[in-house]
């Protein structure tokens, strides 16, 4: 700011000169082109107090949060008809996680009485959604913690995934490849950041033998 002042005392100086004494054609283009160009420093500068004060942008935060099945793949014999659990774990990493929501996609031919079962990763939380479409094949399931409880920092079992294997299917070829796919809507919340922190999220794949 003090360079800017001095420029502008030393332009004032030069256009009272240009009134209380002639010079020539030269001198008065310089001048000119002195005032122009001061003028559009002027500008640039205010344009710039402007950008800076407006609202900072919204800090989206870290995306450190994984979910993930544990084994990530399991080999079931197509004749092994009985019911099945796997844990769905989650890592935190720095979040702090206040609320999750899971969206899966599953094949309903091949399995039936599909469902999640709380864990205690967010102690005794709230659970909002837990809806199950046995034609779609498809399952919704969200939790969040309890009024006054703080957020989760640690790893652990967040869910279970229940379901059983029906009988007499069959595929042309062995092994037939199926899996219970985590889909977009899946989600991590953390209360510190407006949008999910979720980095990844790996679903379970299941190989069907014969």
């Amino acid at each position: 700011m003090k360079k800017l002042k001095n420029t502008i005392k030393y332009y004032y100086k030069k256009l009272l000169s240009y009134y209380n004494k002639r010079v020539n054609t030269t001198e008065k283009k310089k001048l000119i082109i002195g005032i122009v160009f001061l003028c559009v420093i002027v500008i640039l500068l205010l344009i710039g107090i402007l950008i800076s004060h407006k609202s900072p942008p919204v800090n989206t935060g870290p995306n450190q949060t994984t979910i993930y099945f544990q084994p990530q793949q399991f080999s079931i014999s197509a004749g092994a008809v009985g019911n099945y659990t796997f844990p769905i774990y989650i890592k935190s990493g720095t979040n702090q996680v206040s609320g999750v929501q899971l969206k899966m996609s599953y094949d309903p031919k091949i399995f039936t009485n599909v469902f999640l079962g709380q864990r205690g990763f967010l102690g005794h939380g709230n659970v909002l959604i837990n809806k199950t479409d046995p034609i779609k094949g498809t399952l919704n399931y969200a939790i969040g913690i309890s009024p006054n409880s703080d957020p989760a920092t640690e790893d652990g079992i967040f869910a279970d995934l229940h379901f059983t294997l029906k009988p007499n299917v069959t595929f042309p070829t062995y092994p037939h490849i199926t899996s219970f796919a985590f889909t977009p809507g899946t989600a991590v919340g953390d209360q510190s950041y407006q949008f999910s922190t979720l980095s990844g999220a790996y679903g379970l794949v299941i190989n069907l033998t014969k």
